[in-house]
C-alpha cells in the first residue's frame, strides 16, 4: 500500500543524520489561519505544490494519523444551504491526495488540530495496486457516494469518494488538501454537483477610498473579496473627477 511504503521510507530517512529534512509549512495557504479563499464559480488550479512538514489534525476515526504536512488549505462561506459537491483531480491520475473538510464557524482555524468535532468529512483513500477497484484520483464528494469517512487502503466499501455533506448558510468552512504522494504535478479543485452555494451573490462595488498624503496614490476598499486578476493593470475600472 502506498501510504505504508511512504511512511516506512520517512522513518528510514529520519535515522540518517545526513538526510535533509523538509522545512515547516509557512507559505500563504499552507496553514489553517492563512487559508486561500475560494468560491464555486470556476475550477481552481493548484500548480504550485510544496512539500513541507506540519502537525496532525485531530483523530479522525481511521487507524492512520492524518498529517497536515504538504497541504494547502481553502476557506469558504456558505451562502445557500444544501449539499456540497467537489472533485479533486490530480494532474497525474496516480497521485494520492487526501482531504478533510471542517466547519470552523465560531472557532479558531487552528482548532482543527485538537477538536475532532469540527470534522464533517474526511477521505484518506490511497492504493498502490493498478488492479484496485478505484484509482487514487479523482477524489472528493459526489452524488451517489456514501459515508463521511474513508480511510487508507482498498478494503471492501472503501472508495475515494464521500457522500455530499450538508452545509449551512452563514457557516464558515475549511478544506485541507494533502499532497500525500508528494507529487509536483499539482491538481484541479472543482466545486460541482451539490445544491449549496459558496459564491457571494453580492455585486462588486466600491466601498470606500482614501488618498495618500503625498497625493500620488489612493487606497480603495471593495464590498467583497476581489481577485486582483479580475481588474485591469491600468485601473480602467476607476476614474477620478
Amino acid at each position: 500500500m502506498v501510504k505504508k511504503i511512504v511512511t516506512l521510507f520517512t522513518v528510514i530517512v529520519s535515522l540518517f543524520p545526513g538526510a535533509s529534512a523538509q522545512a515547516p509549512c509557512s507559505l500563504p495557504g499552507m496553514t489553517p489561519s492563512n487559508a486561500i479563499p475560494v468560491c464555486g464559480t470556476s475550477v481552481f488550479h493548484q500548480s504550485q505544490v510544496i512539500n513541507c512538514t506540519a502537525g496532525n489534525i485531530a483523530p479522525t476515526g481511521c487507524a492512520e494519523t492524518v498529517t497536515s504536512g504538504s497541504s494547502f488549505w481553502y476557506k469558504f462561506t456558505c451562502y445557500q444551504s444544501g449539499t456540497l459537491g467537489f472533485l479533486l483531480s490530480g494532474i497525474s491520475p496516480d497521485d494520492d491526495y487526501d482531504w478533510a473538510l471542517f466547519d470552523i464557524t465560531g472557532a479558531n482555524p487552528n482548532d482543527v488540530y485538537t477538536n475532532s468535532s469540527l470534522q464533517i468529512s474526511v477521505n484518506i483513500y490511497g492504493v498502490s495496486s493498478s488492479t484496485a477497484q478505484f484509482p487514487n484520483s479523482p477524489t472528493g464528494c459526489k452524488p451517489g457516494a456514501t459515508g463521511n469517512l474513508h480511510c487508507a487502503g482498498s478494503a471492501t466499501g472503501n472508495t475515494p469518494f464521500n457522500a455530499m455533506p450538508n452545509i449551512t448558510v452563514g457557516h464558515e468552512y475549511l478544506l485541507m488538501v494533502t499532497n500525500y504522494s508528494q507529487s509536483t504535478a499539482g491538481y484541479d479543485l472543482n466545486f460541482t454537483g451539490g445544491s449549496a452555494s459558496i459564491t457571494d451573490p453580492k455585486e462588486p462595488h466600491l466601498l470606500s477610498a482614501k488618498a495618500a498624503c503625498d497625493g500620488t496614490s489612493i487606497t480603495i476598499k471593495t464590498n467583497k473579496r476581489m481577485k486582483c486578476t479580475s481588474l485591469t493593470a491600468g485601473g480602467s475600472e476607476f476614474s477620478i473627477s
